[in-house]
């Protein structure tokens, strides 16, 4: 087989392979129906790899508080003290992800303090606090801005992924629309019904909101490639308060939902849209804040704990995703140079024929003319080049051979007639 033909075989198997490493969880467990896992959908039906949390300990999903005046019949309430729901590590193997919920957020528990209806947590996917990734329907926090004077006050997207060590950079991605002035705030209405929706592929992150994208970002790994270990619905990793919340049909599934499916979804709370996409109208916008102020609400910052530095390079690129990139790139590139230097080695010591030279009729050293002119040679072709190339060694040892024997013949020589000279000489000088 041919260098060309077999780096090409090579390239295509690497690449095959390469394909095929994430099909090993397109199959999970808990999606076999409607490639979702439910949450909230009527009393009964929630998935049973769904753990339901109260009082920080593990409860039946049968004590859940359910409530009139749901979406679609009845809805999940959530008491923002201690409750919240959540998947093991196996269901967040997916190479896609869409999360969506009706949701009727309620705010502060405690009128006395408003500012808990901060930092409240939808979404949260989690390792230990060095890798996570989470959606707040309202966050505050004066000190990070836009950098043309807008300040963090609403909707809230983040992923962060550090490193244990110390030595390496951490990254960070955070996605909001900031407070303007004459504008209240960005955040989710509390006490109407809307739609959310977090969409990731391995492309970017979406969060729709009433069908219509709120935020999006470059985001280039999959669920999968986060390593989390959990799905948190309700609660953060930090101190602060669980979502105070109803929710309704809300589901997650392991595959990234077009915007025709979401609208679908939202209207009928049937998650068998995921497979039957129903075109439905574009919605054209999601609420807008109105209340005219020129201040943003100020709030004890120090509960949270999660402000880390943030680290971005110019690129809103996960450094790691760029490294496997680049490592998979000089791996094939390393197994061609292999394939072709074992092709090499194997033609030349095996397929290579080996060439002797004709053997030329010696030459007694007495006719050897020494100064006689070397005829001109006719000009060589390419093959014959190549045939001449191949007998070069032997020819060069028999020229150095009969080289020497003429050196010696002709030294011989010398020595005689110096020999007879001398004697001649001394002859001459007998007869004076």
């Amino acid at each position: 087989m041919k260098l060309w033909k077999r780096s090409a075989v090579v390239t295509a198997v690497l690449c095959l392979m390469t394909a095929l490493c994430p099909l090993g969880a397109s199959a999970l467990e808990g999606y076999e129906t409607n490639n979702c896992i439910v949450f909230v959908g009527e009393p009964g039906e929630t998935s049973p790899y769904v753990y339901y949390y109260k009082g920080g300990e593990q409860q039946s999903t049968d004590a859940m508080t359910w409530v009139d005046g749901g979406r679609h019949g009845k809805a999940l309430q959530l008491d923002g003290k201690s409750e919240y729901m959540s998947v093991g590590y196996q269901q967040t193997l997916m190479n896609e992800m869409t999360f969506a919920t009706w949701i009727n957020f309620q705010g502060a528990v405690d009128p006395a303090n408003p500012a808990s209806a901060y930092w409240q947590r939808l979404l949260t996917m989690a390792s230990g606090d060095l890798n996570y990734f989470t959606v707040s329907p309202h966050a505050v926090d004066p000190a990070v801005t836009d950098g043309e004077g807008g300040v963090l006050d609403g909707l809230y997207m983040e992923y962060y992924r550090g490193i244990s060590d110390g030595n390496s950079e951490a990254y960070r991605m955070k996605a909001f629309e900031p407070s303007r002035t004459n504008y209240s705030h960005y955040g989710l209405p509390q006490n109407e019904w809307h739609h959310m929706a977090i969409v990731a592929d391995e492309m970017s992150v979406r969060l729709y909101v009433d069908g219509v994208v709120a935020l999006e970002e470059v985001f280039l790994m999959n669920p999968a490639q986060m390593n989390v270990d959990s799905i948190m619905i309700g609660r953060s990793i930090w101190d602060n308060a669980p979502l105070h919340a109803q929710l309704d049909d809300t589901f997650l599934f392991d595959k990234a939902l077009t915007p025709d499916q979401l609208l679908a979804l939202m209207e009928s709370g049937d998650p068998s849209v995921a497979n039957n996409p129903t075109p439905s109208v574009p919605a054209t916008s999601f609420y807008q804040p109105t209340a005219p102020v020129t201040t943003v609400p100020q709030m004890d910052m120090e509960a949270r704990n999660d402000d880390q530095p943030l680290t971005v390079f110019g690129l809103e690129v996960p450094l790691w995703g760029v490294a496997i990139g680049v490592g998979l790139l000089g791996f094939i590139a390393v197994m061609i140079l292999i394939v072709n230097l074992y092709e090499l080695y194997w033609r030349k010591k095996y397929n290579k024929p080996f060439k002797k030279a004709a053997k030329k009729p010696s030459v007694p050293m007495t006719d050897v003319a020494m100064d006689e002119p070397k005829a001109e040679k006719p000009k060589a072709s390419k093959k014959q080049k190549k045939q001449d190339d191949d007998e070069q060694p032997a020819i060069s040892i028999k020229a150095a051979a009969l080289q020497k024997r003429m050196e010696e013949h002709e030294r011989f020589l010398a020595e005689e007639a110096a020999e007879k000279e001398q004697a001649s000489s001394d002859a001459d000088q007998d007869n004076e």
